[in-house]
This record gives C-alpha cells, sequence and structure tokens, in this order.
C-alpha cells in the first residue's frame, strides 16, 4: 500500500473546511448525470509519474487502470476532477474541485479517489430537489388520470342487523374507495339473506373514502335481514368515477362481462372507456333502470367539460337474448354539453338505446343499436347535436317493432346532424313528430337509409301539435317501406309520408337518393310548404297493390312544391314488381299553390307519366313541363264539347264536334290540339274559350289558359 497522506490540510483548528457545501440540484430543471454527482470507485489509488504543475489539465500516473470518466481524486489537499477516460497513462482533469486551490505537485505524489463532501452534498441536493417536486404524503401529484374499474369493486360486506323500507344506517369496515356519505347518486346493492335484493340509493352518511370505518344511509325499497350483504352496484363503475370526480380523468372497463343493478352517472370532465366494444360486455341486471346517464351543464365554449362512454357493449342480463328486456334507454345524455362523445358502442335489449335529453354539442357516432322498444334513438330536444356512422335495427328481434317506434325518433331540436347511418326493420326509419310547443328545426340528415321498415320510411307529422322547419336530406333512401316482419307482404306504407298542414312542415327537401320498392307511394306530400324533391330515382312503389299508388303523390293542400330532375318509373325491377302507377301524380285544391314539377323522367309508369287530380284555384301557380314521357307524346282523343285534359300537353283529336270548355286547365297550363278530322269542329267561344277557331285538319292550335279562360294562338 502507498503512504497515506491526510485529506485536508490541517491548521490549528483541525482540518480545514474547503467544500463550497451543497451545490444546486439539476432536478427539475433536467435529470441528473454523472457529471452532477460523480462516480466513485472502491480502493482507488496511484501516483503521479510526473510532477503536475498548476496550471495542467492532465497528469500521468503510474497505473490508471482504476480511473475513469467523473472521478473525484485528491492530491495532497487538492481535488481533482476527471473530465474523461484515460488514454494511456495520461488522465484529463479539471482542477480545484469544490474549492480546493491548485497547486504544484511532485511525481510520485499519492492520487486517491475518495468519498468526498461532494457525493454526499449533490445526492442531498437531488433527493431534496425531487421530495420538493412530489409533495408531503404526494400532494403534489395529480390523482392518476386512469382508474381500472375492477379495482373499485370492492368484496361484499356483511354488516349485520336488519333493513327497513325506507332510510337505512349502514356501517361499511372499512369503507370501500370511491365511497362518500356524500355521493348522494350513488347505488348499492344489497342482496343475500332473506329480503328481495335490489340497489339502494346514497341519501347520506358520515363515510369518507378509504376510511377505517363509516356510515351510509342508504334508501330501501325492500326489507332484508339474515346474512345480507352490500356491494358494488356498478362492478366498481361508478365508484371509480366518484374516485376521479371533479378532478377529471377516464374510467377503464377491461375486458369481460360486468354486471350492473343501477344507473351509474358519468359527470363532467370523465370519460367511462372499455377494451374494445366487442370485449367489454356491460350487462345491465336491472328490467327498469338504464345503465349510464351522462349529465353536466352546459357552459358555453368551455370545452374541457367534455364526458364520454366509448369502447364497449350493453345489452341486457345476458348476451344474446332476441328481445327487449329493459323499459327504459340504455344511455342518457342529459342536459350534456360541450363536445361530449358516445362512440364504438353496441346497444341491445332496451327500449330506447340512446336518449337525448337536453344535451347540446354531444356526438354520437360509429354504434350499432339493436332489438329495441321505442326508439333505437330518441332525441327528445337538445341543440346542434351529431348522429353519425352506425346502424340501427332490429332484424335480430324475435318480436314484431312496438306500433309507432322509430329507429330515430325526434321531438325537439334546433339543429341535429346524422350522417352515414342505416337502419332496418323498425316500424318508421326516422320519424319527426313534435309535441305542442315544440319544433324540429333545422335538421340535416346525409346518407342515411330507412330499409324494410313496416311503416314510413320517412316520416313527418305534425298531428300532436309542433312545428318542422327546414329539414334537409341529402342521398338518403327510403326502401322496401311497408314489408311485414315476416316478409311475406306488404302495407300502404310510404317511402316518404309528409302528414301535414297548408304551411306545416315547412322546408323539407330530398336532394339526390331514393325512394324505392315500398307498398303504398315513394313519395306522399300532404299539407306543408317548401318541398322540394330533387333528382331522386323513384322506382317501382305501389307493391302492396298494382296500380293503386305513385312514385310521388301531393295533395290539394301542398303549396311551394318543387319536383325536379327525378327518374321516376318501374325500372331496373323484374316485371312482377312494376306497379307504380303514375310518375307523379298531383292534387289540386282550393289552397294547393305554386306547384312545379319540371324536367323529370317519367317514363315507364303502369297507368301514366302524370296524373291531376282535382281543380286548382283560378289563380293558382302551376308549371308542369318538360317532362320525359309527358311533353311531346301525344294523346288522341275525340273532340267533344267539353274537352277533360289528361297529363298530356299534346292531344290528337278525332270527329267533328266543336270545343266550347276545356277543363283540367291551370294557370299558365299551356297545350297543343292537332284537328285530324277532314272538317273538324275547332273552337267556339262561350264556355271557357276566349275566342273561335276554325280549324283545318291537321292545323295545330296552341292554347294556354290564364285560370278563366283558354287563348288560342
Amino acid at each position: 500500500m502507498f503512504a497515506t497522506r491526510p485529506f485536508r490540510a490541517v491548521t490549528a483548528a483541525g482540518i480545514a473546511a474547503r467544500s463550497l457545501g451543497r451545490p444546486a440540484a439539476a432536478f427539475p430543471g433536467r435529470v441528473a448525470t454523472d457529471a452532477d454527482l460523480m462516480i466513485a470507485v472502491d480502493r482507488q489509488q496511484t501516483r503521479l509519474a510526473l510532477p503536475l504543475n498548476a496550471s495542467d489539465t492532465s497528469m500521468t500516473v503510474v497505473d490508471p487502470s482504476s480511473i475513469g470518466a467523473d472521478n473525484l481524486l485528491t492530491i495532497d489537499a487538492e481535488i481533482v476532477r476527471t473530465t474523461g477516460a484515460p488514454t494511456g497513462n495520461v488522465v484529463p482533469i479539471s482542477r480545484g474541485f469544490d474549492g480546493t486551490t491548485p497547486v504544484v505537485h511532485l511525481a510520485s505524489a499519492v492520487v486517491s479517489g475518495f468519498v468526498d463532501a461532494w457525493h454526499h452534498n449533490a445526492l442531498t441536493a437531488e433527493i431534496e430537489a425531487i421530495e420538493q417536486a412530489l409533495g408531503p404524503n404526494l400532494s403534489r401529484i395529480p390523482a392518476s388520470q386512469w382508474l381500472i374499474s375492477t379495482s373499485y369493486d370492492f368484496p361484499a360486506q356483511t354488516p349485520g342487523g336488519s333493513l327497513v323500507v325506507g332510510a337505512n344506517s349502514i356501517t361499511l369496515t372499512p369503507v370501500p374507495a370511491g365511497i362518500n356519505g356524500s355521493n348522494t347518486g350513488h347505488s348499492l346493492y344489497i342482496s343475500g339473506g332473506t329480503g328481495t335484493a335490489e340497489p339502494a340509493l346514497i341519501i347520506g352518511g358520515s363515510a369518507v373514502s378509504g376510511a377505517a370505518t363509516g356510515t351510509v344511509i342508504v334508501q330501501c325499497a325492500n326489507t332484508h335481514s339474515g346474512a345480507w350483504t352490500i356491494r358494488s352496484a356498478s362492478s366498481g363503475i361508478q365508484e371509480a368515477i366518484s374516485a376521479i370526480s371533479g378532478v377529471g380523468g377516464a374510467v377503464s372497463v377491461p375486458a369481460g362481462q360486468w354486471d350492473v343493478y343501477a344507473l351509474t352517472t358519468i359527470p363532467w370532465k370523465v370519460s367511462v372507456v372499455g377494451a374494445d366494444r366487442h370485449a367489454t360486455i356491460i350487462r345491465n341486471q336491472s328490467t327498469t333502470t338504464g345503465v349510464f346517464r351522462l349529465d353536466a351543464p352546459f357552459v358555453g365554449g368551455d370545452f374541457t367539460r367534455s364526458m364520454g362512454l366509448m369502447n364497449l357493449t350493453i345489452v341486457s342480463s345476458a348476451v344474446g337474448r332476441t328481445t327487449v328486456d329493459v323499459a327504459a334507454p340504455a344511455v342518457y345524455l342529459y342536459g350534456t354539453g360541450n363536445m361530449t362523445i358516445v362512440a364504438d358502442v353496441t346497444i341491445q335489449n332496451h327500449n330506447i338505446g340512446v336518449h337525448f335529453a337536453g344535451s347540446i354539442y354531444s356526438v354520437l357516432e360509429r354504434f350499432e343499436i339493436a332489438i329495441f322498444g321505442t326508439a333505437g334513438i330518441f332525441h327528445e330536444y337538445g341543440d346542434a347535436n351529431w348522429i353519425r356512422t352506425g346502424t340501427i335495427g332490429n332484424g335480430r328481434s324475435t318480436s314484431t317493432p312496438v306500433a309507432g317506434s322509430a329507429g330515430i325518433s325526434c321531438q325537439n331540436f334546433g339543429g341535429l346532424y346524422v350522417d352515414a347511418v342505416d337502419i332496418t326493420k323498425a316500424y318508421y326509419g326516422v320519424k319527426f313528430q313534435p309535441d305542442a310547443g315544440h319544433a324540429c328545426n333545422y335538421g340535416f340528415f346525409t346518407d342515411v337509409l330507412a330499409d324494410s321498415s313496416l311503416n314510413h320510411g320517412w316520416y313527418f307529422d305534425i298531428s300532436a301539435g309542433g312545428a318542422i322547419n327546414t329539414i334537409q336530406c341529402i342521398d338518403c333512401w327510403a326502401s322496401f317501406c311497408g314489408i311485414t316482419f315476416d316478409g311475406a307482404g306488404w302495407t300502404a306504407a310510404r317511402g316518404v309520408f309528409i302528414n301535414g298542414t297548408v304551411d306545416n312542415p315547412c322546408g323539407i327537401s330530398f336532394i339526390g337518393g331514393r325512394a324505392r320498392l315500398s307498398g303504398g307511394n315513394g313519395i306522399d306530400i300532404n299539407g306543408s310548404a317548401q318541398t322540394k324533391i330533387i333528382g331522386m330515382e323513384i322506382n317501382a312503389n305501389s307493391q302492396q297493390s298494382a296500380n293503386a299508388f305513385s312514385g310521388i303523390s301531393t295533395d290539394g293542400t301542398a303549396r311551394h312544391v318543387l319536383i325536379s330532375g327525378n327518374q321516376i318509373g318501374n325500372f331496373q325491377v323484374d316485371v312482377s314488381a312494376q306497379k307504380q302507377a303514375f310518375g307523379v301524380l298531383v292534387g289540386g285544391g282550393a289552397s294547393s299553390d305554386f306547384i312545379s314539377v319540371q324536367g323529370n323522367d317519367l317514363t315507364g309508369n303502369s297507368v301514366a307519366p302524370l296524373g291531376v287530380l282535382g281543380t286548382f284555384a283560378p289563380g293558382a301557380n302551376v308549371i308542369i313541363t318538360g317532362n320525359l314521357g309527358v311533353d311531346g307524346v301525344p294523346s288522341t282523343q275525340a273532340a267533344a264539347a267539353t274537352l277533360a285534359l289528361s297529363s298530356q300537353n299534346h292531344y290528337k283529336l278525332t270527329g267533328t264536334t266543336p270545343i266550347g270548355t276545356i277543363t283540367g286547365g291551370w294557370r299558365g297550363r299551356t297545350i297543343i290540339l292537332v284537328f285530324t278530322d277532314a272538317a273538324p269542329g275547332g273552337l267556339v267561344a262561350g264556355g271557357n274559350i276566349a275566342k273561335a277557331v276554325a280549324a283545318s285538319q291537321n292545323q295545330r292550335v296552341t292554347c294556354e289558359f290564364d285560370g278563366t279562360l283558354w287563348y288560342s294562338q
């Protein structure tokens, strides 16, 4: 061993204090490294091979084998720091470390690695910095934003005693995490012993989550005695939600099948997320209560208050049931707002799949709703909500859909956006039925299909006293509407049925899409105003009874109707399905006005391309022109004192009878008469003929009606 020398120079007062004390910590500004903490080596000692001047930044040693980067080495009373690994016997160093003084050192001076004050002080600084960041009891670490529901599904407790109908105080020992006496609205499940099992609502108590003991006061509907137990009513989901309520975060529900017995409330800033909607299955063991209620007040512009429900399936008591077992909505969006999202969910066996009840800026997307009762989706009221990319259907149900139910049922909204939704085997596909004092205003539907509905595919109904305004449907379909649930027969259901009065509904538009193979009319317009049917394919309707129904039918009260650019006929189907009577059947009436039927292909209908029922008022504004199958296709009729017009605008008249009256006109209607007899009677003044015309054989006479008289040219 080498002879040792003092670590510090000794004075009369003892060892000189040369350390600069505790250094500044690297953390939390950065992570401390070897260069901050230094590396110590056991039994590290050698000698200088050459003298070391006070300004030298490298030293030559006898044996460099134990020396590495970031070592602290003592030579006499000076500490040097190695700044890198040795090269041969030469070691790079920095001088006068930690307050020591660079001096000259002679050859053969001992070079030793000690545990210096720096090693301790640097560690002290970093440890204290870490503890300051963590805080006492980890108080500066925010609660985890992801909690696992199963961690809160506490073992059932057996408090003992008896419970009566009404309020009961129960002592929990310990108080499970996520349970507080202040958590009113949180249910626990009581079962076993003597008495009917039930979820019991917490209405008070002293319990504090995680305490050694505490009480909850619960409201019981039944008596309980014997060895009854109390446990989570939600497989730990509600308890996990309670643990982060007010802070925000997400509750993860693992893959598996989880039973729930009571409604679980999801507050603002909290989301419940399953592993995958094919893996996380929520089984509702109640027949009267829904599963999730997303509930938070709307605060305009504050999108941090959103909630979510994602990646899971909700069924009734067991997977695979084919009946509606729960008389409640599976999911409520109640008073929610600020981008609440329900996504990637499957819902089955509930009376209503999703119930919008006052929600604003909420989104339902990538969903499947099957085997429902009153509605797949019920939009009771709310504004600016989105429903997109999903399926709604009763195809797997063993029961006929409930009369009056709908895939999407709308009672009230001020802005609703629906996109890419397929609805099959509902009673109605999409139903608008606002009640008194409410309205369905501003709905925008794109690529929505109502297929195989027992009744109308699209039903607009104001009989409950409300109003419908501005519903735009782009590339939407109605198909096989009116086919019976077993597919064996048909009813007279319409693809689209607008059932209103004068000027209500107002502003319904169907642009593109199809209305095909329905039992009754493809589109039926009763009442209403500002209705537009543009660019649709309306094909092979009237499947209940041949020649009984038409592609489009309007009644005598419709106003401001535009029918343009449609293909309407019996095409692209086998002969047995070619039953559609008229392409367009227009109803004339005292209040029917501003009717425009232009530029349609009306060829291929069984009875006629166009029909007009009733008589328009003398001042009615009607334009029917430019339709294939009508214009340019002459109708041969016998001349008569009163000539009754069909839907055609071009007539070849046989016989010699003079014509004194022409019926079937409307203001602006223009017809062409060609008298084919060698001695035709022509037109005679009187009746509603303004001026006599002495026609010759094959003479072409053009007549225009002003609402009172026919004028010829």
